[in-house]
C-alpha cells in the first residue's frame, strides 16, 4: 500500500468514525426525548403508553449497540483515528463526545427518578392490597361470627 493510499484509509476512517459520533449523539438524543415523555407517562399512570415507549427505547438501544460495533475497530487504536481527522473535525468529534455525555448523564437522572416514583407507587399498592386483603379476612370473620347454626335463627335474641 502506497503512502497516499494509507493516508487515503486513514481519512476515511477519519470521516467514518465523525459519522458515528454524530449517529450516536442522534441516538442518545432520542432517547433523551423518550425518558422525557416517559416522566409524563408515568405521572399519567399510562401504562400502555409506557410499555410502548419502552419499546422504542429498546430500539434505539439496539441501535447504538450496532453503532458501538462498527466503532469497535476504531477505538482500539483511538489515537490513530483522531490523528486522521482534521482538525476542525477533531474539534466536532470532541464536541459530539461532549454532549453525548452530557445527554446520556441527563437520560441516567431521569431514569434514576423516574425508578424510585415506581418503587414509590409499587409500595403504596402493595400497602393497598395488604389493607383490602385486612378488610376481606374481617368481613369474613365477622360473617361467619354472625351466621345462624344451623340455618335457624335464635327468636329469643330477637324478642330481647
Amino acid at each position: 500500500m502506497s503512502p497516499n493510499s494509507n493516508g487515503c484509509a486513514n481519512k476515511s476512517s477519519g470521516a467514518i468514525v465523525l459519522t458515528l459520533l454524530r449517529k450516536q449523539r442522534g441516538f442518545y438524543a432520542d432517547l433523551s426525548k423518550l425518558a422525557q415523555r416517559q416522566r409524563s407517562l408515568i405521572a399519567s399512570n399510562n401504562t400502555t403508553g409506557l410499555i410502548a415507549l419502552l419499546g422504542d427505547r429498546k430500539k434505539l438501544t439496539d441501535s447504538l449497540i450496532q453503532v458501538g460495533k462498527e466503532m469497535t475497530p476504531h477505538r482500539k487504536d483511538w489515537p490513530s483515528a483522531l490523528a486522521a481527522l482534521s482538525p476542525e473535525m477533531r474539534k466536532e468529534a470532541d464536541s459530539l463526545l461532549v454532549e453525548v455525555g452530557i445527554i446520556l448523564k441527563k437520560i441516567k437522572e431521569l431514569d434514576e427518578q423516574d425508578a424510585r416514583v415506581l418503587s414509590t407507587r409499587k409500595a403504596k399498592v402493595a400497602e393497598d392490597l395488604k389493607g383490602v386483603q385486612t378488610q376481606r379476612t374481617a368481613v369474613s370473620a365477622y360473617a361467619s361470627a354472625a351466621a345462624p347454626t344451623n340455618g335457624r335463627v335464635n327468636r329469643l335474641d330477637e324478642a330481647s
